[in-house]
């Protein structure tokens, strides 16, 4: 199953305010995970462009914290031409301390909760979007393959977006191996993304 938690920020705080400030209310429901490759379809550079199309127009940016990703969100964004009017500037934060370090994701989080978790993603994409003073933030964390010990956590990723007004965790467990699992990691944060601009615009 894939798990999905939206935290709605109080109303009325700026970005830094609301690194402190409690979360007002989350919402959480629970919809069916992709389990095949089939199941993922890529948004298309169409898709995509009108995307930027919306965020350009509004004089909105995007910004990326990625790990199990190492920056493939931020390639598939410049991949069109015209990105840089929406897209200035990424992070890769593959270790806890980079975490902590570039983007502000509390140590007391990483320690209890691992970096493989739906709290370190929130922070990840509110972090990003902070440090980049950007409207919208994708944040990716997880275990694009597992360990010969724990070969059940491939494919677990969280993924966050963080807009002006809440941020959005969904929680996803993908089949396929490790360049799969990345492929599929991509696609979703780009659809958390349009799905966010959307309705917020």
């Amino acid at each position: 199953m894939m798990f999905t938690e939206t935290h709605c920020r109080n109303a009325g705080l700026s970005r830094t305010d609301h690194a402190a400030a409690p979360v007002s209310f989350f919402i959480a429901d629970y919809v069916p995970a992709m389990k095949s490759k089939e199941e993922g379809q890529k948004m298309t550079d169409r898709e995509l462009k009108e995307l930027f199309a919306v965020l350009r127009s509004g004089g909105m940016t995007v910004t990326t914290a990625e790990s199990c990703t190492g920056g493939l969100v931020a390639g598939r964004i410049t991949d069109i031409a015209g990105s840089s009017d929406i897209f200035r500037r990424g992070w890769v934060t593959y270790c806890d301390e980079a975490k902590h370090e570039m983007i502000g994701v509390d140590k007391h989080t990483l320690k209890v909760y691992t970096a493989v978790s739906r709290e370190t993603a929130a922070e990840m994409a509110e972090g990003a979007a902070r440090r980049a003073e950007a409207q919208y933030a994708l944040s990716v964390t997880g275990y694009a393959d597992g360990s010969l010990e724990e070969p059940e956590r491939s494919g677990h990723v969280f993924i966050g977006c963080c807009g002006p007004d809440k941020t959005e965790v969904r929680e996803f467990h993908f089949a396929g191996g490790r360049s799969e699992v990345r492929r599929q990691a991509v696609h979703e944060a780009l659809k958390m993304l349009a799905d966010m601009v959307k309705k917020e615009n």
